[in-house]
């Protein structure tokens, strides 16, 4: 999922230009869950497409290029026994 957010206005002030914000979003599967593994290597390597993939996602999302981004962020929620 890729979603782009756009602020005009912001405490009762106009933004011109915008603030334009994108997210992507990815659900996958944890070979790890509901065990102990010393070793997460199969997740780092996942993270590892999952970033290049999301990030792209997003500048497409927002018509820049990369280097145009002013800031950039990344989380993860992990579930039950996960």
């Amino acid at each position: 999922v890729v979603q782009v957010d756009e602020t005009r206005i912001e405490m009762r002030q106009s933004i011109d230009p915008p603030t334009r914000r994108a997210v992507a979003i990815a659900v996958i599967d944890n070979p790890y869950a509901g065990r102990y593994e010393a070793k997460l290597d199969a997740l780092i390597d996942a993270g590892e497409e999952l970033g290049a993939l999301l990030g792209k996602r997003c500048v497409e999302a927002l018509g820049i290029e990369p280097g145009e981004a002013q800031s950039y962020g990344k989380a993860a929620i992990v579930g039950e026994a996960g």
